[in-house]
C-alpha cells in the first residue's frame, strides 16, 4: 500500500519533485520540492511513519527520523521539513524510562534528541531549527563535541561558515552530562577548527565557582598553529628563581614555521632555544637551529655558551636524497678582567657533513659521504678531520664500501701530526669477505721542515667462514639431515693477509733517504669436529697461524770502547716462515639418577650431572728447534743474547713471537635439580616439569706454573624455590694457605680451601589483585554522578530492601592491585693471597606500586644499606585522578635530590598548560 502511495504522489508532482533512491523503499521516499524552494541538490531522509501535507509544502517524520542533506545528517524522534521556507525543525518526546538498578522503578525522559552533524561538528539539544539553504540553525539546551571538549549551552546558534554563538555556555571536558568541573561564560564564541572566545570565564567545580578570569582564548584547532607558549615557574638553591619556556610559535602556513623558547634564571642567566623548520611534502625538508646559554653564579666563572646548526633533506631525481648537516658551537668562559686573550676565548668546533645516495639500478644502492669537522683553541685550530670519500654501496643486499679518512693536529697554529686512513674498499658475499686498505702516518717537526713517515701499503685480506673438508651440509627445511660425525669436520676463520709497511724519514733542507720497507703475509685458521662417543662428547680443537717475512731481524756481536760485548740487531733481507700452533681437547658428558617420590604432588626427583675436562697446549715457540730465535755467543760461547727474528718486524701481521708455553687443565662441574609434580585435581590433574636449583663449580690447573698451579675454585648457585623468587650465591675458595705456596691443607689438615669471596642476592617480586590495572586508564563512571574515594555509590551499599550489603561487583571493586618487587645483596671478600678481615657490604632495594582505589595510585621506591644502617636513597609518589584532572605528589626526604614536586592538572591535550605546581629541589621531577 505504501508503494502504490508513492507512486500516486509521484504521478502529481512529476515536475517538482527530485527522485532518491534506496536499496529500502519502505523507509526512503522521493521529496517534494516546489520550484519556490532553492534547494539545489537532493535530500535523502527516512523514519518509521512518514506524512506529506502538499498543500502546505511540508513532510512529518516521526520515529527515528533522519534527514540528510550535502554533507550534514539530523536525526531526532520527531523532524519536520517546510521546503516552502528551506527549514527543518526537530525534536524529541517524553518517554517512560525504567531503571537499570530498579526494574519497578521509573522515570520520564526526553529521548529520541535531536543530533545534528555537518561534517566533524556534531550538536546535541532539545529543540533544533536549521535553515538547509544557508546552513545557519539554532539548538535550545544543546550541547556539541569538538576533540575531546564538550561545550553545554541555553541556546547555539550556528552560522554559514560554523561559527557557534553560545548563550549561558559552558566548556569541559568531562562528557557526563552532569560534568565534574566546567568553564562557564555568559558570551561564548567558537571559530570552528580554530580557537573559543569567552568571556568572562567562571571555574566552576559542580555548581561552586572557585576561580575566574576576565577571557580567555581556548585553541580548538589540533594542528600546529601560531601563539604563545606559556611559560612555568620554579625556584631552586641554586638557580634562585626561575621563569621556565617562555616562548613563541609562529606558523604562517604549512611550509615552515618558527619555535623559540627562553628560560630565565636569577642568579646564573639565561638560556634560549629556537628552530626554524621548513618542508615541502615528498620534495625537502630542513631545519635551522640554534641555542644560548650563560651558566654560573660567581662572575668570574661564568661560562657562555651558544651554537647554530643547519639540517637540510632533499629528494632529487626518481629515488636519490641529499643530505646537508652543517654546526658550529663556541664555548667561551667569561673572564672580562684578564687580559690574556685565551682566558677570554675558549673552545671552538665547526661540523660539516654532506651525503647523496640513489639507486643506479633496482638492486644496487649507493651511498657517497663527505665529512669534515674542526676544534679550536681560542682563534687557533687545534685538529680538523675529514672523511672524504665515504662510499658504499650494496647489490642484492651483498655491501661494498670505500672510505678514506685524514685527521690533522695542530699546537699553537703549527701542523705536528697527520694521520691518513688511505681510500679502503671492504666487501663481503655469502661466507666470504674481501678487504682491501691502507694507512699512513706524518710526525712533523720544526714546522714541516722534518717529517717522519710510516705507511702500510697495501694491507688485504681474504676470509672464508668454513671450509668442510667433506662436503657442506645441505639445508632441508624441516627435515633434520643425519650425517656422520667425520663429515662435520671443517675448518673454520680462513684468513689471508697481506701487508706491506714502509717508513720514510724527509729533510727539506738536505736530502731525502728511505729507512724501511717491509713485507709480510699471513693465514690462520682453526680445525674443528664435535663427534660423540658411546656416552662422551669429545670436541678437539686445532689452531694455526703462519707468517711469511721478506726482511728479519739478525744480531751480530760487537763490543764497546770498554770491551764489553753486546748485540746489534739489523734487517737482512731474506724469506722466512714462522708457524705457531695451538691445540685443545674437551671432554663432557651428561649423568642422569632419579627418584621416585610418591608423597603430595610430587612424583619425581632428578639429578643431572654434567662434568666436563678441557685440556689446552701451545708450546714454546723462542726455544731453538722452532728457528724463531738467534742466540749471539761470543769466543767462550756464552750467550750474549736472543734475537727475536720476527719482533722488530713493523707490521702488524707478525709481531712479537710468544715466549711461552701453555699446559693447561680447566675442569667444571654442573649440577641440575628437577621434580616432576602432579598439577590440579585428581580428575584433571597435569604432568609439570619444575628446575629446583643448579649448582657450577670450575677451576683450572697451571702446569707451566711455577707455583700456585691450582686456580681458585669459583662456585655458582642459583635456585628458584618459589614462583617469582630467585636466589643466587657466588663463592670463591683458594686451596692455598695464605701467605703461602703451601696448599691448605698441608698445614691444616682438617680444611682443604679458604673463603675469600662470597655474594648473596635474593630477589622476589609479589602481587595481588589485579596487577594490570595499575596506572590504568580510568574509564568514565557515565552511570555515577555521586562516589566517595573508593568510587562506591550510595546505591551499592544497600540491598533493595535498604539493608546494608555490597555486591559482588563491589567487592571486586574493592581488590587493591599491587605489586612489590624487592632484592637483598650481602657479599664479603678479602685478598685471596694474604687473607685478613672479611670487607662486607650489604644492600636492600624495594620497589611498591599499588592502587587502592579506583582513582589513587601510589609508588614508593627506596634503597638501603644494610650493613651501614642508612637509607641510600628512597621517594614517595601519589597520583590522583579526579576525572578529568589529576593530582600528583612526588616527595623525596633526604639526599642529593631531596625535594617534592606538587602539581594538579588538567588530564588533556588541549588544556596541558592549565595546572598549578610547586615544588623544591634541584632534580625533582614532575609527578606526571
Amino acid at each position: 500500500m505504501n508503494i502504490i502511495f508513492q507512486f500516486t504522489i509521484f504521478l502529481i508532482l512529476f515536475s517538482q519533485i527530485v527522485i532518491a533512491q534506496d536499496e529500502n523503499p519502505d523507509t526512503k521516499v522521493r521529496e517534494p520540492k516546489t520550484t519556490k524552494s532553492s534547494v539545489d541538490t537532493t535530500i535523502t531522509y527516512k523514519a518509521n511513519s512518514i506524512k506529506y501535507f502538499i498543500d502546505e509544502q511540508k513532510t512529518y517524520l516521526i520515529g527515528n527520523a533522519q534527514v540528510k542533506y550535502k554533507g550534514t545528517t539530523l536525526t531526532a524522534h520527531k523532524i519536520t521539513v517546510d521546503w516552502e521556507n528551506d527549514l527543518v525543525f526537530a525534536e524529541g518526546k517524553l518517554d517512560t524510562v525504567y531503571s537499570k538498578e530498579d526494574s519497578t522503578k521509573f522515570y520520564i525522559e526526553l529521548v529520541g534528541k535531536p543530533k545534528f552533524r555537518d561534517g566533524a561538528q556534531t550538536m546535541e539539544g532539545e529543540h533544533l531549527t536549521y535553515n538547509i539553504k544557508t546552513k545557519r540553525g539554532k539548538i535550545s539546551k544543546g550541547k556539541t563535541k569538538i576533540e575531546e571538549s564538550f561545550y553545554h549551552g541555553q541556546d547555539i546558534a550556528k552560522s554559514e561558515d560554523n561559527t557557534l554563538f553560545i548563550k549561558q555556555g559552558d566548556f569541559t571536558t568531562c562528557e557526563l552530562d552532569t560534568p565534574h568541573y566546567y568553564f562557564r561564560a555568559p558570551k561564548l564564541k567558537m571559530l570552528y577548527k580554530d580557537k573559543v572566545i569567552a568571556r568572562p570565564v567562571y571555574l566552576h567545580f559542580k555548581e561552586v565557582p572557585v576561580a575566574a578570569l576576565p577571557f580567555a582564548v581556548i585553541p580548538t584547532n589540533t594542528e600546529r598553529r601560531s601563539g604563545i607558549i606559556p611559560p612555568s615557574y620554579a625556584e631552586t638553591t641554586d638557580t634562585g628563581r626561575e621563569l621556565r619556556e617562555l616562548g613563541i610559535y609562529i606558523a604562517p602556513d604549512e611550509y615552515f614555521d618558527l619555535w623559540a623558547i627562553s628560560t630565565f634564571k636569577e642568579k646564573s642567566g639565561f638560556e634560549a632555544d629556537w628552530k626554524f623548520n621548513y618542508k615541502r611534502r615528498y620534495d625537502l625538508d630542513g631545519l635551522l637551529y640554534g641555542n644560548f646559554s650563560e651558566r654560573g653564579s660567581n662572575p668570574f666563572e661564568k661560562t657562555r655558551f651558544w651554537s647554530i646548526g643547519w639540517r637540510h633533506n632533499e629528494n632529487v631525481r626518481q629515488k636519490g636524497k641529499i643530505n646537508i648537516d652543517l654546526y658550529f658551537s663556541k664555548n667561551n668562559p667569561i673572564r672580562e678582567l684578564s687580559p690574556n686573550l685565551e682566558d677570554r676565548l675558549a673552545s671552538q668546533k665547526t661540523t660539516s657533513k654532506a651525503s647523496y645516495e640513489d639507486y643506479l639500478t633496482r638492486d644496487t644502492k649507493f651511498r657517497i659521504l663527505y665529512e669534515n669537522e674542526k676544534n679550536f683553541s681560542g682563534s687557533d685550530l687545534t685538529q680538523e678531520r675529514t672523511k672524504f670519500p665515504q662510499l658504499t654501496a650494496s647489490y642484492k643486499s651483498n655491501p661494498i664500501s670505500f672510505l678514506a679518512e685524514k685527521t690533522t693536529n695542530y699546537s699553537d697554529g703549527v701542523k705536528t701530526s697527520e694521520t691518513e686512513t688511505l681510500p679502503s674498499i671492504s666487501t663481503s658475499f655469502k661466507d666470504y669477505s674481501l678487504t682491501y686498505n691502507a694507512n699512513k702516518s706524518t710526525t712533523f717537526t720544526e714546522g714541516e721542515k722534518t717529517k717522519v713517515v710510516r705507511s702500510n701499503f697495501p694491507k688485504v685480506t681474504f676470509s672464508k667462514t668454513n671450509i668442510y673438508l667433506f662436503g657442506s651440509p645441505k639445508a632441508v627445511e624441516g627435515v633434520v639431515v643425519e650425517r656422520p660425525w667425520y663429515k662435520d669436520i671443517r675448518i673454520s676463520g680462513n684468513n689471508f693477509t697481506f701487508e706491506r709497511y714502509k717508513s720514510s724519514e724527509i729533510d727539506t733542507l738536505t736530502t731525502f733517504w728511505e729507512d724501511e720497507v717491509h713485507k709480510g703475509a699471513g693465514y690462520s685458521s682453526s680445525l674443528q669436529v664435535s663427534p660423540k662417543l658411546s656416552y662422551f662428547s669429545i670436541t678437539p680443537s686445532f689452531s694455526y697461524n703462519a707468517t711469511f717475512v721478506e726482511k728479519y731481524q739478525e744480531g751480530t756481536l760487537i763490543q764497546n770502547d770498554a770491551g764489553e760485548d753486546s748485540v746489534q740487531v739489523d734487517f737482512v733481507d731474506g724469506f722466512k716462515v714462522r708457524q705457531t700452533f695451538s691445540t685443545s681437547l674437551r671432554v663432557n658428558t651428561k649423568l642422569y639418577g632419579t627418584r621416585n617420590v610418591g608423597f603430595w604432588s610430587i612424583q619425581q626427583l632428578r639429578h643431572v650431572v654434567d662434568p666436563s675436562i678441557t685440556y689446552t697446549y701451545a708450546p714454546d715457540f723462542s726455544e731453538n728447534s722452532w728457528g724463531n730465535f738467534q742466540e749471539v755467543k761470543n769466543e767462550n760461547g756464552e750467550v750474549v743474547g736472543r734475537v727475536d727474528k720476527f719482533g722488530g718486524n713493523k707490521t702488524g701481521i707478525v709481531g712479537a713471537t710468544s715466549t711461552s708455553k701453555t699446559r693447561r687443565l680447566d675442569f667444571g662441574l654442573g649440577n641440575k635439580f628437577q621434580m616432576k609434580y602432579w598439577s590440579g585435581d585428581s580428575l584433571s590433574r597435569t604432568e609439570k616439569k619444575a628446575d629446583l636449583f643448579d649448582l657450577n663449580l670450575s677451576s683450572s690447573y697451571n702446569f707451566e706454573a711455577d707455583s700456585l698451579r691450582l686456580s681458585d675454585l669459583q662456585s655458582t648457585l642459583t635456585a628458584r624455590p618459589f614462583p617469582n623468587f630467585n636466589t643466587t650465591i657466588k663463592t670463591t675458595h683458594t686451596f692455598y694457605a695464605f701467605n703461602s705456596k703451601k696448599y691448605l691443607f698441608e698445614t691444616d689438615k682438617t680444611k682443604i680451601a679458604n673463603l675469600t669471596d662470597l655474594d648473596l642476592d635474593l630477589s622476589f617480586t609479589l602481587k595481588g589483585g589485579n596487577e594490570a590495572e595499575i596506572n590504568a586508564p580510568v574509564v568514565a563512571e557515565t552511570e555515577k554522578s555521586e562516589s566517595d574515594l573508593f568510587g562506591i555509590t550510595p546505591t551499592q551499599l544497600h540491598d533493595k530492601s535498604g539493608n546494608l550489603a555490597l555486591r559482588n561487583d563491589s567487592i571486586d571493586n574493592l581488590r587493591v592491585p599491587w605489586k612489590l618487587k624487592s632484592s637483598v645483596s650481602w657479599g664479603m671478600d678479602r685478598p685471596a693471597r694474604t687473607g685478613g678481615k672479611f670487607t662486607k657490604t650489604s644492600q636492600m632495594s624495594v620497589d611498591l606500586a599499588a592502587q587502592p582505589t579506583t582513582n589513587w595510585t601510589f609508588s614508593y621506591v627506596a634503597a638501603y644499606d644494610l650493613v651501614k644502617r642508612i637509607i641510600r636513597s628512597h621517594e614517595f609518589n601519589f597520583v590522583r585522578t579526579l576525572h578529568k584532572w589529576k593530582l600528583g605528589f612526588r616527595w623525596v626526604p633526604y639526599g642529593l635530590n631531596a625535594g617534592y614536586f606538587l602539581k594538579i592538572g588538567l588530564d588533556s591535550p588541549q588544556l596541558k598548560d592549565l595546572k598549578i605546581q610547586t615544588h623544591e629541589g634541584d632534580s625533582i621531577g614532575e609527578p606526571f
